[in-house]
């Protein structure tokens, strides 16, 4: 048998970390016009208003059929003060667009206009308030600082960039200090910054400074025409920008492309049953630090189709969690049931089609082991399910990779695990030595092809369970002794207990079974109130939304 071969002496075969995708909603890839909007995709600026909108027709985007729109918003200043300022959200990002008329700190300025402009990027927009000493700078981004001093006529003000003195002004506080640089060809007011107070003591004096703004002088060029992935700017005015597809673009299965900047659209494999699809951002190529469901104005069941913050393979349909709310009056999620999580095992194809299944679960965002399959050969007739003891397993390794190697070498595994794989002299038959931390904790020999497994009991298990299978495919003595493993299966020895009554923060375990896991608010009643921002279980999160009527998501760190 032919076989495309990796010829290492020493393996480490740890699945890579991946990014994680912050993806919008998954839908079939049918006919109709499919929207995301900031509520429904994370990789949208919340505050913002962009949209995109796919017209599927054939598993096809024809040229002009897919539209992305974000228009201008009016958005307060965090100092009240200088009140509005113009914003605009492209491709995930606020950007800058201007100042209107009757701007406190700035004449007007408008950085968008009929078939070109630009967008600035806002770097500090703050109400927080800064006690600072004399001459101690108070850092800004962009090489940018402030120093403060005593002067006979009131406080002086003097702005560095990168050391170098750029403006130095006088001021009596209360007042705001205005620095104006050149933005697109424009003098604008690139730096505000509210002196509210000082304190005249010896030897130092005190000055705090209250609300700060700051944008780029760099800019984003946008113009009619310009190609942002495969769309491109067909109108850009005063009140926005909009863009289509040039070309007609492809949804059938197999295809991960990026349709817009850092915005792609992903397919089912090809050997999928059925075509899903969705749009997602690679966490560590773009600056959103968190994964979060769709908005929710009332009672709701988030799923893996609609938060991304749980597993879900779209390919294999696996990814049972969900967690539903129960919304009452006064925006009360009521103990035992306003909040309610759920998942189940689902069973899964080792990646060595041989060995058959396996049951897996998504618990809390992670994938665990829960037990072997009856029609799997690594099922020894006698252990019970993990799940149905009220443990876990985590996954270390699941691979069909074919792998060659040397007589002597070792295959490195998890949790250090090394097997050490020797040939016999008649090219038949070989012996496997496993050894934990560089101490031999097994010996065995058998023909090939074969599967060699370990087994152990673990933590709170009655029964011995299969804990890593390598299997062998063959031999090759042509020269130094050499194995062809083409599959490895690899589970944790430690186990994550989850037992009935353990509590998740503000979740409890209510029922465990072999089928399942399910917990609730229990003895936690949730208000949702203005700016709430609540731990419910591990990673996950409840947040309200800023907005005159009620509105909340779940959502996770996108690191985690």
């Amino acid at each position: 048998m032919r076989l495309m071969i990796f010829l290492l002496t020493s393996v480490l075969l740890s699945s890579p970390s991946a990014a994680w995708e912050i993806r919008g909603s998954i839908y079939p890839v049918e006919n109709g016009i499919v929207d995301w909007g900031p509520e429904s995709f994370s990789g949208f600026n919340l505050s913002g208003s962009e949209s995109l909108s796919l017209n599927i027709s054939n598993e096809q985007i024809q040229a002009g059929h897919g539209s992305y729109k974000s228009d201008v918003q009016q958005k307060g200043f965090a100092h009240k003060q200088w009140g509005d300022y113009s914003a605009l959200s492209f491709l995930g990002q606020e950007f800058f667009k201007g100042y209107p008329e009757g701007c406190p700190i700035s004449e007007p300025l408008n950085l968008l206009s009929f078939g070109s402009g630009c967008l600035g990027k806002i770097l500090i927009d703050s109400d927080e308030s800064y006690t600072i000493e004399s001459d101690e700078p108070l850092p800004l981004p962009d090489g940018y600082s402030l120093k403060l001093s005593d002067e006979e006529d009131g406080v002086k003000v003097d702005l560095y960039k990168e050391g170098n003195l750029m403006d130095s002004q006088i001021l009596l506080p209360p007042c705001d200090f205005i620095f104006r640089a050149s933005i697109a060809n424009k003098t604008a007011t690139c730096i505000a910054a509210g002196i509210k107070a000082n304190v005249r003591l010896e030897p130092r004096s005190f000055y705090t400074i209250k609300g700060l703004f700051q944008v780029s002088e760099d800019i984003k060029p946008v113009e009619s025409g310009m190609k942002f992935g495969e769309m491109k700017v067909r109108k850009i005015s005063d009140s926005g920008i909009e863009t289509s597809n040039q070309n007609d673009l492809s949804l059938s299965r197999g295809q991960d492309f990026e349709l817009m900047d850092g915005i792609r659209i992903k397919t089912s494999d090809l050997n999928a049953a059925f075509n899903q699809f969705y749009i997602y951002r690679n966490s560590t190529e773009s600056n959103v630090s968190e994964v979060r469901g769709e908005i929710a104005a009332g009672s709701f069941t988030w799923t893996p189709k609609n938060f991304a913050g749980f597993q879900y393979d779209m390919n294999s349909d696996l990814g049972d969690e969900e967690i539903s709310t129960t919304l009452t009056e006064g925006n009360r999620l009521v103990e035992p049931d306003g909040v309610v999580y759920a998942t189940a095992a689902q069973p899964k194809s080792f990646e060595f089609r041989d060995w058959g299944q396996y049951g897996i679960i998504s618990f809390l965002g992670e994938r665990f082991f829960v037990g072997y399959m009856n029609n799997s050969p690594l099922f020894n007739g006698q252990e019970s399910a993990l799940l149905a003891n009220e443990k876990l397993s985590r996954i270390l390794i699941d691979s069909n990779k074919p792998i060659s190697i040397e007589d002597g070498a070792n295959l490195k595994l998890e949790d250090g695990f090394e097997a050490s794989i020797l040939v016999d002299k008649l090219c038949n038959s070989t012996l496997i030595e496993l050894y934990k931390n560089g101490e031999l904790v097994d010996r065995d020999y058998f023909e090939i092809p074969d599967t060699y497994t370990y087994e152990k009991k673990l933590p709170g298990m009655g029964d011995d369970i299969t804990l890593l299978a390598i299997h062998i495919l063959e031999a090759d003595c042509s020269q130094t002794g050499r194995s062809i493993v083409d599959g490895i299966f690899q589970i944790s020895e430690e186990v994550v207990a989850v037992s009935e009554n353990t509590e998740y923060d503000k979740m409890t375990i209510q029922t465990v079974a072999s089928n399942g896991i399910m917990m609730n608010n229990e003895d936690n009643d949730i208000i949702l109130g203005k700016n709430s921002d609540i731990i419910l279980a591990g990673d996950y999160r409840l947040r309200t939304i800023d907005g005159e009527a009620l509105k909340y998501c779940i959502y996770k760190p996108a690191s985690s």
